[in-house]
């Protein structure tokens, strides 16, 4: 009798790991998708944001909620940090996931152009 509590609290203690290491996955696929969009040499800030959002709609299935995607993209570098709410069903467990990701720019030089 004591023993289904207990199997019922790690059953639960599985899925609500789960369900936050799977949100988790989701933002840094959004994160990394979004850095590869915003470093290309053409690319912008703006441009990752909007293939952050597309990837988040394609693939987020619901899982993250009030989502916000921060693209920041310097002369050499860009970061991209995404942070969302995950499904929360026990109390004490993390109920925000918090992602980065960051690469290099793309960058031509003449040698480049005519190597």
């Amino acid at each position: 009798m004591i023993n289904m509590p207990v199997l019922v609290l790690a059953i639960m203690l599985i899925v609500q790991g789960g369900a936050y290491f799977h949100a988790q996955q989701i933002a840094q696929l959004v994160a990394d998708r979004a850095v590869a969009a915003a470093r290309s040499y053409e690319g912008s800030s703006q441009f990752g944001q909007s293939e952050a959002e597309h990837v988040l709609h394609l693939v987020g299935d619901g899982t993250l909620t009030n989502a916000q995607v921060q693209v920041g993209r310097g002369g050499r570098a860009v970061t991209v940090t995404v942070a969302a709410d995950v499904p929360h069903f026990l109390p004490y467990f993390p109920s925000r996931v918090i992602v980065a990701s960051s690469g290099p720019t793309e960058q031509y030089s003449q040698a480049d152009r005519h190597g």
